[in-house]
This record gives structure tokens, C-alpha cells and sequence, in this order.
């Protein structure tokens, strides 16, 4: 696919044109081969004709949905057909058409309000893997977040596209689903067999869903932007020179597979490597704190917009290498607290909170809850610190 092809997305909202159209368009503008067509859903076995028609005439890459399709608006133009199903139904069924060959397989996005997110889809888990991405439309309203939707349904159509063809190749290895031609000597072979073992026998939605929720959005063997900062000792919000200092010593660690344009991500075995290899290195990178990183980095690479990034408190070291789920910090896993809800993949990093975060209750405003057994260490350090 050349880069300048459009990339097309049919959006299903019952809602009036004009209170959807600011959304739609706030994401297009922000990447030039986007196009969103926002549609009002039909009735249910119409609606799935139409998709099945659209989608074999090439004037479908992707779908996007309101959670509830199943809300009558009055339109100015013209009266609509309540709609007697919801966004799980039509998702699930187009997954099962696709899966059968009726139907291509393509990426589905879920966009809502916050409070019907909380409410009907949120303690539904066996809805959640039907999508590939999920969006509150009132976020649409900050520049940055707009953009990276914008990228991730682009993201989306491309590593859709790529992961349908390697299946219907015979010559395909499970490492060419991470982008490699060959087996890299790092990759962990816990992966390879997972993947081996799922070659030609999933659809293409399990590969994506695999590729990007325990590869892509959790942090192991590959690492997104905050954890590799992190890791370098680098404030993000302080630090100008984060990408021009990753692009000069690190691009060869960069994540190249599907999904990589909206996901950008590094192998830290690479990572690791290049900073073994760089000049009068001054030790293992996981060994130093952050205000060393961060010099040896801006002598090594001249560099000088780069800051080291602080602690929350004087007791906490700046030795990191993970990140606070809650505010996206540094953080030393001594110094956090691990969640309640960990990676289901053994190569995966356990995940954590930070003192500060469960203190402040910044972990409530994202649903996130300390492990039961570190709480008595919380109050413990609470109590220590007298606060």
C-alpha cells in the first residue's frame, strides 16, 4: 500500500451529523489519508449487508463504532429507523464473518462517552477483544490525543492489511509477524512459540489483538515511549532533545512490525546494546541513577536539551526503569507498588504505582488498585514519612 492511499473508516453513530462531524473531522485533520464517513447505523440484517457490500468493493478499511447504536436522535434532515442492536453485536458478528471468509478482515474502533464506557462497557470483559482500540470522544478535544487516534487508525488499516497477507503465505515464520526477515538472536523464545504455534490458525484480529495489547501496549521485551525514557533517566516534559537523542543513538532498537507507525515502540535488548557499545560508557544502564544517564547521554551525543528526571520523595531512588501506571512517571519497582491486575504473559513486566500516586489517589481517577498484600507496606511508608 503507498503511503498517500487513503485509509477508510466508516463510523456508525446514531447521533445528529452535526454533533458528531466537529469529532470526525478534529481526528482527519490530523493525518493527510485519513477519511471518516460517518453513517447513521441501520437496522441490524440491513446494516450487515451494507457493511458486506461496502467492505468487498475496496470503500471499506475499517470501522468505527458508538457503543450504543441503539438510540433513537431525531435528525434535521430526515427521520431514521431505530437501530435494535448494540456496537458488541454488529462487532461480533463481523469478527465471525470474517473468521468464516465472508467478509475481510478489517480493524474496529470503539468511540463513546465516558459515561456510557463506565457503564455498559467497562465490567463487560468479554466485549473488550473485540476492538482494537478504544476512544472517549470527549478527549478528542486535546490536540496530542487527537493525533495519536488519528495515527493508530492509520496504524490500524496498515498492520490489518500486513498481517492478512503473511497468513496467506506459506513461506511466513512467526518471527515475520514482528517484522523481522530472520530470527533475531533476543527474541524470547516463549514468543516465538506462541506465535508459531497460532501461525495460520487464528484469524487476523488475534493476531493484532496479540501484536498490540501484550507486545505493543505492555512493557517487556519491547518498550514504549515513557518506559524508554524512563530507562534513559529522561524528563519527558522537560527534555527537547528526547527524540533527536533516540533517533541518533537508538534507531536501530526501534520496532519496525505492524502497527509500528501508531504504536512506536524499541526492543530494549537493542537499546541495551547500543549503550553497552557507546564510548566510555560509564556502567550498566539499570545500575545508575538518572542524573548519570542523562549526562553521559548529552556528552555522548551533544545533545544538551535533555533533563534527568526527579523522584516524588527523598527516600525514593531515581534508578528507574519502569513507570507509574497511574501518572506515567519514572519510577524504581522497589519504590512502587504492584497492582492489582498484572500481564498474563510470563515475558511481561509486572506493573506498578507509585507512592505518590496511591497517596493522592491518582490511581481511583484510573481504575487502578494496589495489590492486596502492598497495602499494609503503603501505611507502613505512610506512616514513616508522617504524611
Amino acid at each position: 500500500m503507498e503511503q498517500n492511499d487513503m485509509r477508510k473508516y466508516i463510523y456508525l453513530d446514531d447521533e445528529p451529523v452535526s454533533n458528531v462531524r466537529g469529532i470526525k473531522r478534529t481526528v482527519e485533520r490530523e493525518i493527510d489519508n485519513l477519511d471518516i464517513d460517518h453513517k447513521h447505523p441501520l437496522p441490524y440484517e440491513a446494516q450487515i449487508e451494507q457493511l458486506k457490500i461496502t467492505s468487498t468493493s475496496s470503500n471499506l478499511d475499517g470501522l468505527i463504532l458508538d457503543l450504543r447504536l441503539d438510540i433513537l436522535y431525531k435528525d434535521d434532515d430526515k427521520s431514521i429507523d431505530k437501530a435494535n442492536y448494540r456496537a458488541a453485536t454488529l462487532a461480533q458478528e463481523i469478527r465471525t464473518r470474517a473468521t468464516e471468509g465472508e467478509m475481510p478482515a478489517y480493524p474496529i474502533v470503539l468511540w463513546s462517552t465516558e459515561p456510557k464506557l463506565r457503564k455498559s462497557y467497562d465490567p463487560d470483559d468479554t466485549s473488550h477483544d473485540l476492538f482494537d482500540l478504544k476512544c472517549v470522544k470527549v478527549d478528542f478535544e486535546l490536540e496530542e490525543y487527537a493525533k495519536s487516534v488519528a495515527y493508530k487508525l492509520v496504524a490500524l488499516v496498515d498492520g490489518y492489511k500486513f498481517i492478512t497477507s503473511l497468513r496467506n503465505s506459506v513461506s511466513t515464520q512467526p518471527h515475520n509477524y514482528l517484522g523481522f526477515e530472520n530470527k533475531p538472536v533476543f527474541l524470547d523464545d516463549r514468543i516465538y512459540v506462541h506465535l508459531r504455534n497460532q501461525q495460520g490458525a487464528l484469524p487476523t484480529h488475534e493476531y493484532a489483538r496479540f501484536l498490540v495489547r501484550e507486545m505493543l501496549e505492555t512493557a517487556g521485551p519491547l518498550v514504549d515511549r515513557n518506559h524508554l525514557a524512563a530507562r534513559l533517566g529522561i524528563d519527558l516534559d522537560q527534555s527537547a532533545g528526547f527524540d533527536q537523542l533516540v533517533d541518533k543513538l537508538f534507531a536501530d532498537a526501534a520496532y519496525s512490525g505492524p502497527f509500528s507507525s501508531g504504536w512506536p515502540a524499541w526492543w530494549f535488548a537493542l537499546v541495551d546494546d547500543s549503550w553497552r557499545k557507546l564510548s566510555s560508557v560509564p556502567g550498566p544502564l539499570r545500575n545508575l541513577p538518572a542524573q548519570q544517564r542523562v549526562d553521559f547521554l548529552k556528552s555522548i551525543s551533544g545533545i544538551s536539551e535533555l533533563v534527568a528526571d526527579k523522584n516524588s520523595w527523598d527516600n525514593e531512588r531515581t534508578t528507574f526503569w519502569t513507570i507509574c501506571q497511574a501518572t506515567l512517571k519514572p519510577l524504581d519497582p522497589r519504590d512502587g507498588y504492584l497492582i492489582s491486575k498484572q500481564p498474563k504473559f510470563p515475558w511481561q513486566d509486572r506493573e506498578y504505582v507509585s507512592f505518590d500516586a496511591v497517596l493522592t489517589k491518582a490511581i481511583d481517577d484510573k481504575k487502578i488498585k494496589i495489590d492486596v498484600l502492598e497495602e499494609d507496606r503503603f501505611k507502613r511508608t505512610r506512616a514513616k514519612l508522617g504524611v
